[in-house]
Protein backbone atom coordinates (compact mmCIF):
# COMPACT_ATOMS: atom_id res chain seq x y z
CA UNK A 1 0.00 0.00 0.00
CA UNK A 2 1.14 3.32 -1.30
CA UNK A 3 2.43 5.43 1.90
CA UNK A 4 0.29 8.60 1.96
CA UNK A 5 1.94 12.27 0.96
CA UNK A 6 3.59 13.91 4.14
CA UNK A 7 2.28 17.19 5.23
CA UNK A 8 5.58 18.83 4.02
CA UNK A 9 5.05 18.08 0.38
CA UNK A 10 1.30 18.49 0.10
CA UNK A 11 2.18 22.07 1.49
CA UNK A 12 4.59 22.07 -0.86
CA UNK A 13 2.35 21.51 -3.87
CA UNK A 14 0.21 24.14 -2.17
CA UNK A 15 2.84 27.08 -2.87
CA UNK A 16 2.64 25.78 -6.29
CA UNK A 17 -1.07 26.54 -6.63
CA UNK A 18 -0.77 29.54 -4.98
CA UNK A 19 1.71 30.75 -7.82
CA UNK A 20 -0.65 29.06 -11.03
CA UNK A 21 -3.57 30.81 -9.69
CA UNK A 22 -1.47 34.44 -9.08
CA UNK A 23 0.07 34.03 -13.05
CA UNK A 24 -3.66 32.93 -14.07
CA UNK A 25 -4.66 36.41 -12.14
CA UNK A 26 -2.02 38.61 -13.71
CA UNK A 27 -2.50 37.07 -16.98
CA UNK A 28 -6.24 37.97 -16.97
CA UNK A 29 -5.40 41.89 -15.94
CA UNK A 30 -2.71 42.36 -18.71
CA UNK A 31 -5.28 41.01 -21.12
CA UNK A 32 -3.13 38.02 -22.39
CA UNK A 33 -4.30 34.51 -22.36
CA UNK A 34 -4.98 32.65 -18.69
CA UNK A 35 -6.52 29.47 -19.35
CA UNK A 36 -3.74 27.80 -20.63
CA UNK A 37 -2.61 26.09 -17.35
CA UNK A 38 -6.11 25.37 -16.55
CA UNK A 39 -5.70 21.82 -16.85
CA UNK A 40 -2.51 21.38 -14.86
CA UNK A 41 -4.27 23.78 -12.27
CA UNK A 42 -7.39 21.64 -12.08
CA UNK A 43 -4.98 18.04 -11.95
CA UNK A 44 -2.55 19.56 -8.79
CA UNK A 45 -5.76 20.13 -6.80
CA UNK A 46 -6.99 17.39 -7.13
CA UNK A 47 -3.39 15.77 -6.47
CA UNK A 48 -3.71 17.87 -3.15
CA UNK A 49 -7.10 16.77 -2.53
CA UNK A 50 -6.47 13.08 -2.69
CA UNK A 51 -3.26 13.98 -0.05
CA UNK A 52 -5.53 15.34 2.26
CA UNK A 53 -7.91 12.26 2.12
CA UNK A 54 -4.84 9.90 2.85
CA UNK A 55 -3.75 11.63 5.46
CA UNK A 56 -7.21 11.71 6.96
CA UNK A 57 -8.40 8.00 6.10
CA UNK A 58 -5.08 6.76 7.78
CA UNK A 59 -5.59 8.49 10.81
CA UNK A 60 -1.99 10.59 11.60
CA UNK A 61 0.76 9.10 13.20
CA UNK A 62 2.00 12.63 14.84
CA UNK A 63 1.14 15.54 16.35
CA UNK A 64 2.87 17.39 14.00
CA UNK A 65 1.06 15.69 11.36
CA UNK A 66 -2.06 16.13 12.72
CA UNK A 67 -1.77 19.45 13.03
CA UNK A 68 -1.05 19.89 9.23
CA UNK A 69 -4.06 18.56 8.40
CA UNK A 70 -6.34 21.18 8.87
CA UNK A 71 -4.61 24.60 8.09
CA UNK A 72 -4.11 22.75 4.41
CA UNK A 73 -7.50 21.37 4.20
CA UNK A 74 -8.73 25.07 4.83
CA UNK A 75 -6.30 26.64 2.17
CA UNK A 76 -7.46 23.77 -0.34
CA UNK A 77 -10.53 24.98 0.18
CA UNK A 78 -9.72 28.64 -0.56
CA UNK A 79 -7.90 27.88 -3.62
CA UNK A 80 -10.46 25.66 -4.61
CA UNK A 81 -13.28 28.42 -4.49
CA UNK A 82 -10.72 31.15 -6.17
CA UNK A 83 -9.98 28.82 -9.14
CA UNK A 84 -13.66 28.46 -9.77
CA UNK A 85 -14.06 32.27 -9.36
CA UNK A 86 -16.84 31.76 -6.38
CA UNK A 87 -14.43 33.92 -4.31
CA UNK A 88 -11.83 36.28 -4.61
CA UNK A 89 -7.97 35.80 -3.83
CA UNK A 90 -7.59 36.07 -0.18
CA UNK A 91 -4.30 37.08 2.07
CA UNK A 92 -4.30 33.07 3.45
CA UNK A 93 -3.66 32.31 -0.78
CA UNK A 94 -1.28 35.54 -1.65
CA UNK A 95 1.37 33.78 0.69
CA UNK A 96 3.36 30.92 0.36
CA UNK A 97 3.89 28.24 3.28
CA UNK A 98 8.04 28.28 2.55
CA UNK A 99 9.37 31.84 3.06
CA UNK A 100 12.01 30.99 0.54
CA UNK A 101 9.06 31.49 -2.23
CA UNK A 102 8.59 34.72 -1.09
CA UNK A 103 10.68 36.62 -3.97
CA UNK A 104 8.37 34.35 -6.82
CA UNK A 105 5.45 35.20 -5.08
CA UNK A 106 5.88 39.37 -5.11
CA UNK A 107 7.29 38.43 -8.66
CA UNK A 108 3.74 37.02 -9.63
CA UNK A 109 1.82 39.83 -8.15
CA UNK A 110 3.64 42.62 -9.62
CA UNK A 111 2.35 44.82 -12.43
CA UNK A 112 3.84 46.68 -14.89
CA UNK A 113 4.20 50.77 -13.59
CA UNK A 114 2.83 51.92 -17.00
CA UNK A 115 0.92 50.83 -18.93
CA UNK A 116 2.04 49.53 -22.14
CA UNK A 117 1.61 52.01 -25.23
CA UNK A 118 0.11 51.12 -27.59
CA UNK A 119 2.10 51.53 -31.59
CA UNK A 120 0.06 53.11 -34.03
CA UNK A 121 0.85 55.12 -37.47
CA UNK A 122 -0.71 57.77 -38.74
CA UNK A 123 -1.79 57.83 -42.18
CA UNK A 124 -4.12 58.66 -44.84
CA UNK A 125 -6.04 57.63 -47.60
CA UNK A 126 -5.08 60.00 -49.98
CA UNK A 127 -1.11 60.45 -50.57
CA UNK A 128 -2.05 63.85 -52.61
CA UNK A 129 -3.58 65.81 -49.50
CA UNK A 130 -0.52 65.47 -47.61
CA UNK A 131 0.69 69.18 -46.85
CA UNK A 132 4.39 70.53 -46.44
CA UNK A 133 4.32 69.83 -42.62
CA UNK A 134 3.13 66.24 -42.93
CA UNK A 135 5.86 65.52 -45.85
CA UNK A 136 8.75 67.05 -44.18
CA UNK A 137 7.76 64.89 -41.16
CA UNK A 138 7.93 61.64 -42.93
CA UNK A 139 11.41 62.38 -44.48
CA UNK A 140 12.44 63.01 -41.19
CA UNK A 141 11.06 59.29 -39.42
CA UNK A 142 11.98 57.16 -42.61
CA UNK A 143 15.54 59.35 -43.17
CA UNK A 144 18.85 56.98 -43.97
CA UNK A 145 20.24 58.73 -40.86
CA UNK A 146 17.91 57.57 -38.59
CA UNK A 147 15.23 54.83 -40.22
CA UNK A 148 12.53 53.82 -38.18
CA UNK A 149 12.49 50.19 -37.11
CA UNK A 150 11.61 47.71 -34.18
CA UNK A 151 13.82 45.63 -34.51
CA UNK A 152 17.64 45.99 -35.91
CA UNK A 153 17.37 43.99 -39.07
CA UNK A 154 13.87 45.72 -40.10
CA UNK A 155 13.79 46.16 -44.24
CA UNK A 156 13.80 49.96 -45.24
CA UNK A 157 10.58 51.49 -44.85
CA UNK A 158 11.47 54.60 -46.48
CA UNK A 159 9.52 53.53 -50.21
CA UNK A 160 6.61 51.84 -47.80
CA UNK A 161 3.18 53.06 -47.96
CA UNK A 162 1.06 53.82 -45.00
CA UNK A 163 -1.30 50.88 -44.94
CA UNK A 164 2.35 48.52 -45.94
CA UNK A 165 3.91 50.11 -42.79
CA UNK A 166 1.13 49.59 -40.34
CA UNK A 167 0.50 45.99 -41.59
CA UNK A 168 4.35 45.01 -40.89
CA UNK A 169 4.23 46.85 -37.46
CA UNK A 170 0.83 44.77 -37.01
CA UNK A 171 3.21 41.45 -37.85
CA UNK A 172 5.71 42.31 -35.75
CA UNK A 173 3.28 43.22 -32.74
CA UNK A 174 1.49 39.21 -33.45
CA UNK A 175 5.42 37.69 -33.59
CA UNK A 176 6.74 38.98 -30.13
CA UNK A 177 3.42 37.79 -28.72
CA UNK A 178 3.79 34.19 -29.71
CA UNK A 179 7.18 34.65 -28.92
CA UNK A 180 5.84 35.93 -25.00
CA UNK A 181 3.21 32.85 -24.73
CA UNK A 182 5.79 30.67 -25.41
CA UNK A 183 8.18 31.67 -23.28
CA UNK A 184 5.71 31.90 -20.52
CA UNK A 185 4.51 28.22 -21.50
CA UNK A 186 8.18 27.41 -21.24
CA UNK A 187 8.77 28.78 -17.85
CA UNK A 188 5.90 26.99 -16.06
CA UNK A 189 7.45 23.93 -17.33
CA UNK A 190 10.89 24.77 -15.94
CA UNK A 191 9.26 25.60 -12.52
CA UNK A 192 6.91 22.20 -12.72
CA UNK A 193 10.11 20.31 -13.27
CA UNK A 194 12.29 22.10 -10.76
CA UNK A 195 9.25 21.24 -8.00
CA UNK A 196 9.26 17.55 -9.02
CA UNK A 197 13.15 18.08 -8.38
CA UNK A 198 13.04 19.43 -5.49
CA UNK A 199 10.36 16.49 -4.03
CA UNK A 200 12.68 13.81 -5.29
CA UNK A 201 16.16 15.51 -3.56
CA UNK A 202 14.18 15.70 -0.20
CA UNK A 203 13.03 11.82 -0.71
CA UNK A 204 16.85 10.64 -1.89
CA UNK A 205 17.74 13.06 1.18
CA UNK A 206 15.66 10.73 3.63
CA UNK A 207 16.93 7.71 2.22
CA UNK A 208 20.61 9.16 2.51
CA UNK A 209 19.87 10.03 5.80
CA UNK A 210 18.87 6.27 7.07
CA UNK A 211 21.45 4.64 5.58
CA UNK A 212 23.74 7.04 6.94
CA UNK A 213 22.36 6.11 10.51
CA UNK A 214 22.64 2.48 9.54
CA UNK A 215 25.80 2.65 8.60
CA UNK A 216 26.91 4.34 11.61
CA UNK A 217 24.96 1.67 13.70
CA UNK A 218 26.70 -1.18 12.46
CA UNK A 219 30.30 0.45 12.19
CA UNK A 220 30.00 1.14 15.90
CA UNK A 221 29.27 -2.99 16.16
CA UNK A 222 32.15 -3.47 14.31
CA UNK A 223 34.52 -1.25 16.32
CA UNK A 224 33.80 -2.83 19.49
CA UNK A 225 34.07 -6.51 18.14
CA UNK A 226 37.76 -5.30 16.51
CA UNK A 227 38.44 -3.82 19.95
CA UNK A 228 37.75 -7.18 21.71
CA UNK A 229 39.49 -9.54 19.12
CA UNK A 230 42.30 -7.14 19.35
CA UNK A 231 42.51 -7.82 23.44
CA UNK A 232 42.13 -11.60 22.52
CA UNK A 233 44.91 -11.38 20.52
CA UNK A 234 46.94 -9.70 23.02
CA UNK A 235 46.24 -11.77 25.89
CA UNK A 236 46.26 -15.14 23.45
CA UNK A 237 50.34 -14.35 22.90
CA UNK A 238 50.82 -16.77 19.87
CA UNK A 239 48.25 -19.68 20.98
CA UNK A 240 46.10 -19.50 17.94
CA UNK A 241 43.64 -22.15 18.98
CA UNK A 242 42.74 -19.80 21.98
CA UNK A 243 42.70 -16.58 19.25
CA UNK A 244 40.27 -18.88 16.39
CA UNK A 245 38.15 -19.31 19.47
CA UNK A 246 38.13 -15.59 20.71
CA UNK A 247 37.14 -14.79 16.82
CA UNK A 248 34.30 -17.39 17.02
CA UNK A 249 32.92 -15.91 19.80
CA UNK A 250 32.94 -12.35 18.98
CA UNK A 251 31.05 -13.53 15.61
CA UNK A 252 28.94 -15.29 17.77
CA UNK A 253 27.83 -11.81 19.73
CA UNK A 254 28.04 -10.06 16.43
CA UNK A 255 25.12 -12.37 15.51
CA UNK A 256 23.12 -11.78 19.13
CA UNK A 257 23.26 -8.12 18.58
CA UNK A 258 22.41 -8.02 15.24
CA UNK A 259 19.26 -10.35 15.72
CA UNK A 260 18.13 -8.20 18.87
CA UNK A 261 18.08 -5.19 17.06
CA UNK A 262 16.23 -6.72 14.57
CA UNK A 263 12.35 -5.84 15.37
CA UNK A 264 9.48 -6.33 13.17
CA UNK A 265 6.75 -3.69 13.82
CA UNK A 266 3.64 -5.02 14.65
CA UNK A 267 1.84 -4.72 11.14
CA UNK A 268 4.45 -7.63 9.60
CA UNK A 269 3.20 -9.86 12.83
CA UNK A 270 -0.01 -9.64 11.81
CA UNK A 271 -2.33 -11.58 9.00
CA UNK A 272 -2.88 -8.80 6.67
CA UNK A 273 -6.33 -9.59 6.04
CA UNK A 274 -7.07 -6.25 4.30
CA UNK A 275 -8.90 -4.68 7.87
CA UNK A 276 -6.56 -1.49 7.93
CA UNK A 277 -9.18 1.16 8.47
CA UNK A 278 -12.64 -0.64 8.86
CA UNK A 279 -14.48 0.09 11.55
CA UNK A 280 -15.51 -2.54 13.71
CA UNK A 281 -18.48 -3.19 16.64
CA UNK A 282 -17.88 -5.31 19.69
CA UNK A 283 -20.06 -5.81 22.65
CA UNK A 284 -18.77 -6.80 26.21
CA UNK A 285 -15.37 -5.63 24.75
CA UNK A 286 -13.42 -5.38 28.33
CA UNK A 287 -12.75 -8.82 29.38
CA UNK A 288 -12.56 -12.65 28.27
CA UNK A 289 -12.81 -13.13 24.70
CA UNK A 290 -14.51 -9.94 23.63
CA UNK A 291 -10.99 -7.81 25.14
CA UNK A 292 -9.08 -10.40 22.72
CA UNK A 293 -11.07 -9.75 19.76
CA UNK A 294 -10.68 -6.03 20.33
CA UNK A 295 -7.19 -6.38 20.05
CA UNK A 296 -7.11 -8.95 17.53
CA UNK A 297 -8.90 -6.02 14.99
CA UNK A 298 -6.89 -3.25 16.14
CA UNK A 299 -3.38 -5.08 15.26
CA UNK A 300 -5.03 -5.77 11.99
CA UNK A 301 -5.90 -1.75 12.01
CA UNK A 302 -9.20 -1.58 11.94
CA UNK A 303 -10.90 1.32 14.03
CA UNK A 304 -12.39 -0.53 17.06
CA UNK A 305 -15.48 0.65 19.43
CA UNK A 306 -16.38 -1.54 21.86
CA UNK A 307 -18.71 -1.43 24.65
CA UNK A 308 -19.33 -2.86 28.04
CA UNK A 309 -22.10 -1.94 31.27
CA UNK A 310 -19.65 -0.96 33.28
CA UNK A 311 -18.59 2.58 33.05
CA UNK A 312 -15.78 1.58 35.54
CA UNK A 313 -14.35 -1.43 32.83
CA UNK A 314 -14.63 1.12 29.70
CA UNK A 315 -12.07 3.55 31.45
CA UNK A 316 -10.13 1.30 32.53
CA UNK A 317 -9.58 -0.14 28.66
CA UNK A 318 -9.88 2.77 27.24
CA UNK A 319 -6.42 4.19 29.52
CA UNK A 320 -4.68 0.37 27.99
CA UNK A 321 -5.63 0.59 24.39
CA UNK A 322 -5.08 4.34 24.42
CA UNK A 323 -1.42 3.01 25.57
CA UNK A 324 -1.15 0.44 23.52
CA UNK A 325 -2.70 1.40 20.09
CA UNK A 326 -1.96 5.40 20.08
CA UNK A 327 -4.50 7.54 17.46
CA UNK A 328 -7.67 6.58 18.67
CA UNK A 329 -8.29 4.03 16.98
CA UNK A 330 -10.09 2.22 20.34
CA UNK A 331 -13.00 4.00 21.76
CA UNK A 332 -15.13 2.38 24.41
CA UNK A 333 -18.49 3.21 25.96
CA UNK A 334 -21.03 2.04 28.52
CA UNK A 335 -23.81 0.56 26.80
CA UNK A 336 -26.68 -1.58 28.34
CA UNK A 337 -27.13 -3.97 25.56
CA UNK A 338 -30.93 -4.95 26.75
CA UNK A 339 -32.18 -1.90 26.07
CA UNK A 340 -33.05 -1.25 22.43
CA UNK A 341 -32.64 2.35 22.48
CA UNK A 342 -29.51 2.87 24.04
CA UNK A 343 -27.76 0.22 21.74
CA UNK A 344 -29.35 2.12 19.00
CA UNK A 345 -27.79 5.01 20.25
CA UNK A 346 -24.26 3.93 20.33
CA UNK A 347 -24.62 2.38 17.29
CA UNK A 348 -26.01 5.63 15.34
CA UNK A 349 -22.89 7.16 17.50
CA UNK A 350 -20.38 4.75 16.26
CA UNK A 351 -21.40 5.15 12.43
CA UNK A 352 -21.32 9.22 12.72
CA UNK A 353 -17.97 9.46 14.34
CA UNK A 354 -16.63 7.04 12.23
CA UNK A 355 -18.39 7.74 9.11
CA UNK A 356 -19.26 3.68 8.45
CA UNK A 357 -19.63 0.30 9.80
CA UNK A 358 -18.04 -2.52 8.10
CA UNK A 359 -18.31 -5.47 11.25
CA UNK A 360 -20.36 -6.02 14.28
CA UNK A 361 -19.61 -8.88 16.65
CA UNK A 362 -22.38 -9.64 18.82
CA UNK A 363 -20.11 -10.94 22.23
CA UNK A 364 -22.19 -10.14 25.62
CA UNK A 365 -23.22 -12.86 27.27
CA UNK A 366 -24.72 -13.13 30.98
CA UNK A 367 -23.39 -16.38 31.49
CA UNK A 368 -26.89 -17.26 32.97
CA UNK A 369 -26.69 -21.10 34.35
CA UNK A 370 -29.42 -21.19 37.35
CA UNK A 371 -32.75 -22.76 36.30
CA UNK A 372 -34.80 -19.77 37.43
CA UNK A 373 -37.14 -17.27 36.55
CA UNK A 374 -34.90 -14.45 36.95
CA UNK A 375 -31.63 -16.53 35.13
CA UNK A 376 -34.18 -17.23 32.64
CA UNK A 377 -34.94 -13.63 31.95
CA UNK A 378 -31.66 -12.55 32.37
CA UNK A 379 -30.15 -14.95 29.62
CA UNK A 380 -32.68 -13.98 27.11
CA UNK A 381 -32.19 -10.11 27.06
CA UNK A 382 -28.55 -10.36 27.32
CA UNK A 383 -27.30 -13.12 25.27
CA UNK A 384 -30.72 -13.33 22.53
CA UNK A 385 -32.39 -10.12 22.42
CA UNK A 386 -28.90 -7.95 23.47
CA UNK A 387 -28.09 -9.97 19.90
CA UNK A 388 -30.58 -8.83 18.25
CA UNK A 389 -30.96 -5.01 19.25
CA UNK A 390 -27.53 -5.07 17.81
CA UNK A 391 -28.40 -6.62 14.74
CA UNK A 392 -31.25 -4.37 14.07
CA UNK A 393 -29.61 -1.07 14.82
CA UNK A 394 -26.48 -2.09 12.88
CA UNK A 395 -27.77 -3.42 9.63
CA UNK A 396 -28.49 -0.18 7.52
CA UNK A 397 -25.30 0.82 7.89
CA UNK A 398 -23.76 -2.71 7.27
CA UNK A 399 -26.42 -2.70 3.65
CA UNK A 400 -24.06 0.32 2.54
CA UNK A 401 -20.78 -1.12 3.12
CA UNK A 402 -21.75 -4.71 2.82
CA UNK A 403 -20.63 -5.65 5.95
CA UNK A 404 -20.03 -8.81 8.25
CA UNK A 405 -21.90 -9.52 11.08
CA UNK A 406 -20.14 -12.01 14.13
CA UNK A 407 -22.24 -13.61 16.67
CA UNK A 408 -20.54 -15.28 19.36
CA UNK A 409 -22.57 -18.73 20.87
CA UNK A 410 -20.63 -21.63 22.23
CA UNK A 411 -20.66 -25.56 22.15
CA UNK A 412 -23.52 -25.63 25.17
CA UNK A 413 -25.57 -24.72 22.27
CA UNK A 414 -24.91 -28.19 20.67
CA UNK A 415 -24.27 -30.43 23.57
CA UNK A 416 -25.80 -30.87 26.43
CA UNK A 417 -22.51 -30.47 29.02
CA UNK A 418 -22.57 -29.42 32.78
CA UNK A 419 -24.12 -26.46 32.01
CA UNK A 420 -27.45 -27.85 31.48
CA UNK A 421 -29.37 -28.45 34.67
CA UNK A 422 -31.42 -27.44 32.65
CA UNK A 423 -30.92 -24.16 32.18
CA UNK A 424 -30.70 -20.99 29.89
CA UNK A 425 -27.10 -21.19 28.85
CA UNK A 426 -27.22 -23.73 26.26
CA UNK A 427 -30.81 -23.05 24.95
CA UNK A 428 -30.38 -19.30 24.26
CA UNK A 429 -26.66 -19.79 22.59
CA UNK A 430 -28.60 -22.34 20.54
CA UNK A 431 -31.05 -19.85 19.74
CA UNK A 432 -28.10 -17.59 18.54
CA UNK A 433 -26.73 -20.07 15.70
CA UNK A 434 -30.19 -20.25 14.15
CA UNK A 435 -30.89 -17.12 14.43
CA UNK A 436 -27.49 -16.11 12.46
CA UNK A 437 -28.47 -18.67 9.98
CA UNK A 438 -31.18 -16.71 9.10
CA UNK A 439 -29.51 -13.44 8.85
CA UNK A 440 -27.14 -14.70 6.60
CA UNK A 441 -30.03 -16.21 4.03
CA UNK A 442 -32.20 -13.34 3.75
CA UNK A 443 -29.33 -10.54 3.57
CA UNK A 444 -27.23 -12.66 1.14
CA UNK A 445 -28.81 -10.74 -1.95
CA UNK A 446 -27.10 -7.40 0.03
CA UNK A 447 -24.01 -8.50 -0.14
CA UNK A 448 -24.02 -9.07 3.88
CA UNK A 449 -22.39 -12.46 5.60
CA UNK A 450 -23.64 -13.80 8.78
CA UNK A 451 -21.44 -16.49 10.59
CA UNK A 452 -21.18 -17.64 14.06
CA UNK A 453 -18.13 -18.59 16.35
CA UNK A 454 -18.78 -21.02 19.07
CA UNK A 455 -16.14 -21.20 21.26
CA UNK A 456 -15.12 -24.59 23.79
CA UNK A 457 -13.60 -24.53 27.24
CA UNK A 458 -11.40 -21.22 26.83
CA UNK A 459 -9.06 -20.27 29.67
CA UNK A 460 -9.12 -17.16 31.00
CA UNK A 461 -7.19 -16.27 34.48
CA UNK A 462 -9.79 -13.70 35.60
CA UNK A 463 -13.04 -15.46 33.43
CA UNK A 464 -15.10 -18.59 33.98
CA UNK A 465 -12.75 -21.10 34.19
CA UNK A 466 -9.95 -19.13 36.12
CA UNK A 467 -13.02 -19.19 38.81
CA UNK A 468 -13.70 -22.56 38.47
CA UNK A 469 -10.13 -23.58 38.46
CA UNK A 470 -9.70 -22.01 42.11
CA UNK A 471 -13.41 -22.55 43.46
CA UNK A 472 -13.97 -26.38 41.56
CA UNK A 473 -10.77 -27.77 41.26
CA UNK A 474 -12.23 -31.06 40.44
CA UNK A 475 -14.53 -29.95 38.05
CA UNK A 476 -11.60 -28.19 36.29
CA UNK A 477 -9.23 -31.29 35.93
CA UNK A 478 -12.43 -33.50 34.93
CA UNK A 479 -13.14 -30.71 32.20
CA UNK A 480 -9.60 -30.97 30.72
CA UNK A 481 -9.33 -34.69 30.77
CA UNK A 482 -12.58 -34.54 28.44
CA UNK A 483 -10.62 -32.17 25.99
CA UNK A 484 -8.93 -34.86 23.70
CA UNK A 485 -6.17 -31.89 22.87
CA UNK A 486 -4.97 -32.21 26.27
CA UNK A 487 -5.54 -28.63 26.89
CA UNK A 488 -8.20 -25.59 27.12
CA UNK A 489 -8.42 -22.86 24.33
CA UNK A 490 -6.84 -19.52 24.27
CA UNK A 491 -9.33 -16.84 23.69
CA UNK A 492 -6.60 -15.45 21.44
CA UNK A 493 -7.41 -18.69 19.13
CA UNK A 494 -11.23 -17.04 19.28
CA UNK A 495 -10.76 -14.26 17.72
CA UNK A 496 -8.26 -14.95 14.99
CA UNK A 497 -11.45 -17.09 13.40
CA UNK A 498 -13.15 -13.45 14.01
CA UNK A 499 -11.07 -11.81 12.19
CA UNK A 500 -10.47 -13.95 9.57
CA UNK A 501 -14.50 -14.45 9.08
CA UNK A 502 -14.73 -10.28 8.93
CA UNK A 503 -12.03 -10.26 5.90
CA UNK A 504 -12.35 -10.90 2.32
CA UNK A 505 -10.13 -13.78 2.97
CA UNK A 506 -13.56 -15.39 4.08
CA UNK A 507 -15.61 -14.12 1.28
CA UNK A 508 -17.90 -16.93 0.39
CA UNK A 509 -18.37 -18.04 4.20
CA UNK A 510 -21.58 -17.21 5.37
CA UNK A 511 -24.86 -19.33 7.59
CA UNK A 512 -21.81 -21.13 9.36
CA UNK A 513 -21.30 -22.28 12.79
CA UNK A 514 -17.37 -22.66 13.32
CA UNK A 515 -16.37 -24.98 16.15
CA UNK A 516 -13.44 -23.59 17.70
CA UNK A 517 -13.26 -26.11 21.03
CA UNK A 518 -10.08 -28.32 20.11
CA UNK A 519 -12.19 -31.46 18.92
CA UNK A 520 -14.23 -31.20 22.08
CA UNK A 521 -17.40 -32.03 20.68
CA UNK A 522 -17.92 -35.34 19.82
CA UNK A 523 -20.77 -34.74 17.41
CA UNK A 524 -20.78 -34.39 13.63
CA UNK A 525 -21.63 -31.43 12.43
CA UNK A 526 -23.42 -31.44 8.69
Amino acid sequence: MTAPATPQQLLLLADHLKLSLLERQRAKSLGLEADKQDGTISQSLQSLDQGLQQLESHGSQSDEAANGVVPLRKQYNELYRQYHGTAPPSVATSKPNDPALQADFEAAQSRPSQPRRSKSVRFRDNDDAEDAVDTANRAALFSEQQGYSDEPSAPDQTDLSNQQIHTYHKQVLQDQDEQLNTLGQSIGRQRMLGIQMGDELDEQNELLTDVESGVDRHQSILDRARRRLGNVARKSKGNWSWITIGILICVLLLLIICCQNIQLPRSELTMHLGLEGKVVLITGGTKGIGRSIVKSFLDEGAIVHFCSRSQDNVKASNDKLAEAYPGNKAIGAAVDVTNAESIKEWVTSCASQSGRIDVIVANVSALATENDPAAWQNGFQTDMMGTVHMVNAALPHLEKTKGNIITISSVSGRIIDFTSQPGPYGPFKAAIIHYTCQLAHVHAAKGIRANTVSPGNIYIEDGVWGDIERRLPDLFKASMAQNPSGRMGKPEEIANVCVFLASDKAGFVTGSNILVDGALSTGVQF
